[in-house]
């Protein structure tokens, strides 16, 4: 009797284990293909923004790319020419979108803004007012009038 009861477990788990392998496994697989995806993706952005903010000359497009490139390298991403293109565009379209959606300020000086702060009085006193309140010294060296 014990002998068909641990024949009957024994078989129970081989399916649970057979059918766990048949769902998990790809399931793990896709989880961990796309958790590699992110971090690359996380790259190219961060090499995006590296060669926006290193290389500032106008038309130098290939040059930022061809640090892009060497930087998602660095980090030892083994993926195609054609992937890391398509990482790259991804991350710049998505730093460009971002910028967009950035309110843009102005600043605006007017000429009461610009000014001299010593020259409004409600700020703070002026040279003539402190030496007026700071006692004098005489030429004996005793202070006061």
């Amino acid at each position: 009797m014990n002998d068909i009861i641990l024949k009957v477990l024994e078989t129970a788990v081989t399916a649970i284990i057979a059918v766990a392998a048949r769902y998990l496994i790809p399931l793990l697989a896709a989880k961990l293909k796309d958790s590699r995806h992110r971090h690359a993706a996380m790259i190219a952005m961060m090499a995006v923004r590296a060669a926006e903010q290193l290389i500032r000359e106008a038309g130098a497009g290939e040059k930022k790319y061809d640090m892009a490139v060497s930087v998602m390298k660095s980090w030892g991403l083994k993926l195609s020419d054609d992937q890391l293109q398509d990482l790259i565009e991804a991350a710049v379209q998505t730093m460009n979108a971002e910028l967009d959606h950035l309110p843009m300020f102005t600043l605006q000086f007017d000429k009461e803004m610009a000014g001299d702060p010593a020259d409004d009085p409600d700020d703070c006193k002026n040279e003539e007012q402190v030496t007026e309140d700071a006692p004098q010294e005489t030429s004996d060296g005793a202070g006061g009038e």
